[in-house]
């Protein structure tokens, strides 16, 4: 499983947008850890993203909502 999930979130930001928020390696280290089962807390610890930089974000713009929502499934 972790085969098919390496990459993925860094696949997707470069796929799908030219946001900067999307290609910053702390947003995309959280989509693989919350893509790999942690919570979005955990997420943001293990990759050096604060919680509110998260939020403010996922408040501010509908593709990183989007993107924490597909990582969660």
């Amino acid at each position: 499983m972790k085969s098919d999930l390496d990459g993925l979130a860094a696949r997707e930001a470069e796929s799908r947008t030219k946001n900067a928020r999307t290609r910053d390696p702390r947003f995309i280290k959280f989509l693989e850890h919350l893509a790999f089962g942690q919570s979005i807390s955990g997420a943001c610890g293990s990759s050096d993203l604060p919680r509110r930089t998260l939020y403010d974000w996922m408040e501010q713009d509908q593709e990183i909502r989007d993107l924490v929502d597909h990582a969660k499934c």
